[in-house]
């Protein structure tokens, strides 16, 4: 399960769900089920684990953070009994202000702990972050450990533990569909379905290969990349793009522009002409 890194500086913007920092301001679509956080998970066995209260010191780049877990200092862990009921943990990861050196955070399936099961791998250097999103069906105890190459390290941990359904990563394009055809020179529309939290998004269109030989310059248009606001649609003018195959993409965003998923699949059309 990869991790990636996600453009945010205070909020913690993961998938359907969103958990500011400061403070707790969450929304969770009732058909993606019922999110608990992270802290409130039963603790089955734990080292150097402090849940975070706005009482205590975490805190990620000057900003508090005043919910949360925090792992601090190297080999610290924490268990939690997840015991079937969830589907899905995500959240965000945060190098303390306190952390001096790399940090790897590891998230497992424990229900063997001879042989646990790595879900997740995050390394972290110091005043960085990363969002996590681990499928937790079916597992009974998971853990998250913290090891670093010094001991001065610290991670805070903002997220939560959902039921149900696992939220969508990808935007699903509604048309142009796969393999369909569209006259050059014309007014292309295409159209996907709503993100969840998503208010704008971004939309790529690109020449993967022309139809018959042609001599590119820099004036020839063979891509585009823009911005959509609030909206699901967006009219692609192809005029003077070479006839081919190209692919187009869409990534969800919210306002502040981070990305809520990955880039959808890549959805090829033909334009002729």
């Amino acid at each position: 399960m990869k991790a990636w890194v996600v453009g945010v500086s205070i909020g913690v913007l993961v998938s359907c769900h969103t958990t500011t920092v400061a403070g707790v301001a969450a929304t969770h679509p009732a058909r993606y089920g019922t999110a608990i956080p992270v802290q409130s998970l039963p603790v089955v066995d734990s080292a150097r684990y402090t849940p975070i209260s706005v009482g205590t010191g975490a805190a990620y780049r000057g900003s508090r953070i005043t919910q949360g877990i925090q792992l601090g200092d190297q080999g610290a862990n924490v268990e939690f009994k997840l015991a079937g009921h969830y589907t899905q943990v995500s959240g965000m990861v945060y190098a303390d202000d306190s952390m001096g050196d790399q940090s790897t955070l590891t998230i497992s399936d424990n229900d063997n702990p001879a042989h646990p099961v790595s879900l997740a791998s995050i390394t972290l250097q110091p005043k960085e972050h990363a969002s996590f999103r681990v499928s937790v069906r079916g597992v009974q105890f998971l853990t998250m450990s913290l090891d670093g190459r010094l001991a001065d390290v610290a991670n805070d941990i903002v997220g939560t533990a959902t039921t149900g359904p696992l939220a969508p990563t990808r935007v699903t394009p509604q048309y142009p569909t796969g393999g369909a055809g569209v006259p050059a020179n014309s007014r292309v529309q295409v159209a996907w379905q709503p993100f969840p939290g998503a208010a704008n998004y971004l939309f790529r269109v690109w020449l993967v290969s022309p139809h018959r030989p042609v001599t590119l310059t820099s004036r020839t248009p063979v891509t585009v990349s823009t911005l959509v606001y609030h909206a699901t649609t967006y009219t692609w003018n192809n005029a003077g793009y070479p006839a081919g195959s190209y692919q187009y993409q869409i990534l969800p965003l919210n306002e502040r522009g981070t990305a809520l998923g990955v880039w959808s699949e890549p959805i090829t059309i033909t334009v002729f002409g």
